[in-house]
């Protein structure tokens, strides 16, 4: 029998092997939204655009090749260097340019630095100006208020359609299911785990919920999605709910075709 097929809203393919990505394919990952892979802060303004042209220009073809609908999200990370920031932050813009870049972000909350909060601001600017859906972090665990990250969010015009906060706990994700925001569940060691994840849906239906594994990034688990479609069945969730949870919703936030 056929896997699951899933839409994975957080990878990061330039931590994975060829041989991830077969085992990935094999287990049913059909679509990805890739994001760079910022273990360390860029060095510079001219190394943060060489590491978008590489996810985009490498990266992506490197998915398809192996039959995966690939798409990319594009951010500044935590750190990015001001020195040059306008500069790359029009090559940015000028990326979304390319039918597969459909995302900005994830944007980092919850770091509290000046420097920090001047990046979240410019790409709430942005992401008003070339009219893309914004990813928004959230630190695992967040023990600081929602509600200042919401009204920032929401300052930037950044509307409940077109946001998607990835990586909320249990607790997080039960106060924002009632204000009606798109979410990704991050699954994973990092994460939920998929028992954890399951019980969300099963409790809280399938409405703007994604899922993410944030494979490629040190500690993930490749499998995390298998194994959440795999705890969907098992508490009968493995039709019209489970298409929509793995892969649908991914596809109509992002508003792509598969």
């Amino acid at each position: 029998m056929q896997a699951p097929l899933f839409f994975d809203a957080e990878l990061h393919p330039e931590g994975l092997s060829e041989n991830d990505l077969d085992d990935l394919v094999h287990f049913g990952l059909a679509a990805a939204l890739a994001a760079p892979l910022w273990d360390e802060a860029p060095r510079s303004a001219d190394d943060l655009v060489r590491r978008w042209e590489r996810l985009v220009e490498r990266e992506l073809p490197r998915l398809e090749r192996h039959g995966v609908r690939a798409f990319a999200a594009l951010g500044l990370p935590p750190g990015a260097p001001r020195l040059g920031l306008e500069r790359a932050v029009h090559r940015l813009a000028a990326a979304f340019s390319e039918r597969r870049v459909v995302a900005l972000g994830p944007v980092e909350l919850g770091r509290g630095g000046a420097a920090d909060a001047h990046l979240v601001e410019r790409q709430l600017e942005l992401a008003r100006e070339v009219g893309r859906p914004l990813i928004a972090r959230l630190p695992l665990n967040a023990r600081r208020p929602l509600q200042p990250f919401l009204t920032i969010l929401d300052a930037g015009d950044a509307g409940h359609d077109r946001l998607l906060l990835l990586g909320p706990s249990r607790k997080v994700f039960r106060v924002l299911r009632e204000v009606d925001r798109w979410q990704a569940l991050r699954v994973g060691p990092r994460g939920l785990s998929p028992e954890a994840a399951a019980e969300l849906v099963s409790g809280f239906g399938s409405e703007r919920i994604v899922v993410a594994s944030g494979a490629g990034r040190g500690g993930a688990d490749l499998l995390a999605l298998p194994k959440l479609a795999q705890e969907l069945e098992e508490r009968g969730l493995a039709g019209a709910v489970a298409r929509r949870v793995l892969r649908e919703n991914a596809a109509a936030f992002l508003r792509v075709t598969l």
